[in-house]
């Protein structure tokens, strides 16, 4: 996917304005609905896509032939008329699925239908179409749906087929059907697949099922697909991406990017140690260039690798140069530097920020390729000439990529992620512009005090994963050609994380860290919190999406058989600062403060200010992770200022599932937690709260999924939101409140109602589009 980051930097509007008016204000933008009207493909590639769910569905081209032109409140849709809408969802999702939907319905029944046949008709759709996992949290709004009145008779979908999501098994499809529908929303609307009807948790099965119901239910089961929702989104943004105040604030925010791509290098030697303005120290070089064997303290005497500094006894105050310019591959910063307190990393030079990677090398070339095999209809799998790491994502020219696919290792052998039984082989089951990694994966020591480390495989920090990464066989899917020759730079995301985890009072200045599925964090050395670090000038990108474990037996792998993890920046400590810093195309967070159980009381502090952020699955996040009650551990003086978190969830290359299937190891899959700014997420403990916990002068905008997910708290208010920026595609939601099980509590698409009484943010500026 081609990136358009000219066209998608949303800017911070004229804050002096924002400041000087109490009311919350709006810029309103009216678009006009589409006619109901089936379109051919090449009519669609002409038309701009609806805003309404319903016009939406025709406009896919779900609505029956014999249902056009007729009123969709009131006409009831009959079994045959509701399977061919799903059909059509089916065709238009994946044509080869076709023949098993046609098998399971050919005896479908022109007959009317109740609310409960189309929740059966929903669930058995999702199974064929590989949809049937939860893709968000226990939602109790549907427990007074009363079953006692349903009809128990249903033409087809026999109760010989027993469906099983999770570990729940059950041939009574309506009870499962229920759960299944309360609990797969639309990635846009973030709605259940069948409305309530009257909003009273009643799910009225014994109604009967309007037009509008079943097109508008048809249309969330598609965009429950996250891929689906990110290509609707796109097409979505193009309604309005010409406005005139869109494309000034464009305009604005390209130019603080392009400032904190071109920044300097200022700091400089003095008495006392600042982070992020003077060492005290010494100063070493480290340059393509240079020599080992040199002493390293000149740039005329610079070093050359980074493994060089593993020799060294740095000091407090010391500084690390990189020569700009220069690129440095499977970065591992050795010990002698994360552990050494008060030690500052940055460039010197000109040119573009010293880069430090994860990547390998640079796969282009065409020797690098060979054809491991060839298919009847054009298949071309090649196989790289090197064994590699764990990969999550292969970049092509800073822009395209080739998706890894996925299957499940139980210990001797690759078997399908949808049924077990059947052995993986690239050459059966691999996509055109997918990869996959053949690693022969070790089991971990079993914990039986913590079941979330039992019965796994390969976890990621386990068997020296960061110094001595397993390798396998990597094959790429390409039917175009050889990857090696059509390409001019091709960049493994691998396993080798450049700089997670470091000392008190690191710094870490104008250096560029890509490809790499560790996270560049804070986060702890040696097992104890981080304070007084400071990221700044930094840009960070394509990163995260490691694949920590797999379930090594099958009960494990009915709760959840692997987890992928891995972002930009996360900052874990007190005092810490994150500024002026580009961060893009992450698997999770952007930027993320995170504090957890058993860490220091409060959280203090912290400073996330003039960063911009983008195409990361969410953007920025602030979350307290504690499961106890514990009224000392709160985030105090926490200040998030003038960033840009825009377009969480878009040209993501991590959009799949991420197979978390479990309610032990966490139900909530990734479609509902794309695409938002996370603060204060996963409430475990409601009462703690924050003191002077800020956010101010940020932009907020277009997301795929809401703009912003914040926890239930007992004191809402102790998050400070003032002056903000919001701007939200057209259909989706500002914000959601979601609960200690990542339940959805309420979601909200009116913006005065989510800015001012869900946020309390009154002197926001809103982009509103109607």
């Amino acid at each position: 996917m081609k990136r358009i980051l000219s066209l998608l930097m949303i800017c911070a509007m004229l804050f002096s304005l924002i400041a000087c008016n109490s009311d919350i204000k709006s810029g309103k933008i009216e678009f006009s609905e589409n006619e109901e009207t089936n379109t051919s493909t090449e009519e669609k590639t002409e038309q701009k896509i609806p805003l309404n769910e319903y016009e939406r569905a025709i406009w896919y081209g779900f609505l029956p032939d014999d249902l056009k032109g007729t009123e969709p409140d009131t006409t009831i849709v009959t079994w045959k008329q509701y399977c061919t809408m799903l059909r059509h969802m089916i065709e238009l999702y994946d044509e080869s699925k076709l023949d098993e939907w046609d098998r399971l319905t050919v005896d479908v029944k022109d007959e009317p239908m109740l609310r409960d046949g189309a929740l059966l008709c929903l669930l058995f759709a999702a199974k064929t179409s590989d949809f049937l996992v939860y893709n968000r949290g226990y939602d109790s709004r549907f427990e007074a749906t009363n079953l006692d009145n349903a009809a128990w008779d249903y033409p087809i979908l026999g109760w010989d087929t027993p469906v099983k999501i999770l570990d729940e098994e059950d041939n009574n499809h309506l009870g499962i059907s229920v759960r299944f529908c309360a609990r797969r929303v639309s990635c846009i609307t973030l709605e259940p697949l069948l409305n309530d009807i009257n909003g009273d948790g009643d799910l009225h099965v014994n109604d009967e099922l309007t037009l509008r119901d079943a097109m508008i239910s048809v249309t969330r089961l598609y965009e429950s697909n996250e891929e689906v929702a990110l290509n609707t989104a796109e097409k979505l943004f193009e309604l309005v991406k010409d406005n005139k105040d869109i494309k000034e604030i464009i305009e604005q925010a390209e130019i603080k990017k392009h400032e904190i791509l071109n920044s300097e290098t200022s700091i400089v030697k003095g008495d006392t140690y600042i982070p992020g303005e003077t060492y005290i120290g010494t100063a070493y070089y480290i340059s393509n260039n240079g020599n080992d064997e040199s002493d390293g303290k000149s740039p005329e005497t610079a070093w050359e690798t980074i493994e060089r500094l593993a020799s060294v006894e740095f000091e407090r105050g010391d500084i690390i140069f990189f020569e700009r310019g220069g690129v440095w591959r499977k970065v591992q910063m050795p010990d002698s530097v994360r552990g050494t307190e008060g030690i500052t990393l940055s460039a010197y030079g000109e040119g573009e920020k010293p880069k430090l990677l994860g990547s390998p090398e640079n796969g282009t070339g065409a020797e690098k390729w060979s054809l491991h095999y060839e298919g009847e209809n054009g298949e071309k799998i090649w196989k790289f000439y090197k064994e590699m790491t764990d990969c999550p994502a292969i970049v092509l020219e800073g822009e395209e990529v080739f998706k890894r696919d996925l299957a499940y290792w139980d210990g001797s052998q690759y078997l399908c992620i949808e049924d077990f039984t059947i052995p993986y082989l690239v050459e059966t089951y691999m996509k055109n512009r997918e990869f996959f990694v053949e690693l022969p994966y070790i089991q971990s020591p079993v914990d039986e005090n913590d079941k979330s480390s039992s019965d796994k495989l390969g976890r990621s920090f386990d068997v020296d994963a960061n110094s001595n990464p397993l390798t396998g066989d990597l094959f790429v899917r390409c039917d175009e050609g050889n990857p090696g020759e059509l390409y001019k730079a091709v960049e493994f995301v691998a396993k080798y994380a450049a700089f997670d985890g470091m000392a008190n009072y690191t710094t870490l200045d104008n250096l560029s860290f890509g490809y790499s599925t560790g996270t560049i964090a804070s986060g702890y050395y040696e097992g104890v919190s981080s304070d007084y670090v400071t990221i700044q000038n930094c840009e960070v990108s394509w990163n995260g999406g490691a694949l920590k474990w797999f379930g090594v037996n099958q009960n494990a792998a009915s709760f959840g058989h692997a987890e992928l993890c891995g972002g930009g920046i996360n900052v874990n400590g007190s005092y810490e600062t994150v500024q002026n810093c580009y961060v893009h195309h992450t698997f999770q967070e952007g930027i993320c403060l995170e504090t957890f159980s058993g860490d220091p009381e409060p959280c203090e502090g912290t400073i996330i200010r003039d960063n911009v952020i983008e195409y990361c699955l969410f953007g920025l996040g602030a979350a307290n992770w504690e499961e106890d009650e514990n009224s000392k551990h709160i985030l105090k003086d926490i200040c998030i200022e003038n960033n840009y978190s825009l377009y969480s969830g878009f040209e993501s290359f991590y959009n799949y599932p991420s197979l978390v299937k479990g309610e032990e190891y966490g139900e909530i899959h990734w479609p509902t937690k794309i695409g938002y700014v996370m603060i204060d997420a996963g409430a475990f403990s409601a009462s703690r709260g924050g003191e002077n916990y800020n956010i101010t002068g940020n932009t907020f905008a277009f997301s795929v999924s809401q703009l912003i997910q914040h926890s239930e708290m007992e004191q809402p208010s102790l998050v400070n939101y003032e002056g903000n920026v919001y701007a939200v595609l057209p259909g989706f939601a500002y914000s959601s409140k979601i609960n200690n099980d990542f339940g959805v509590l309420d979601v909200e698409r009116d913006a005065t109602n989510a800015i001012k009484n869900m946020l309390g943010d009154d002197s926001a500026f809103i982009i509103d589009f109607e």
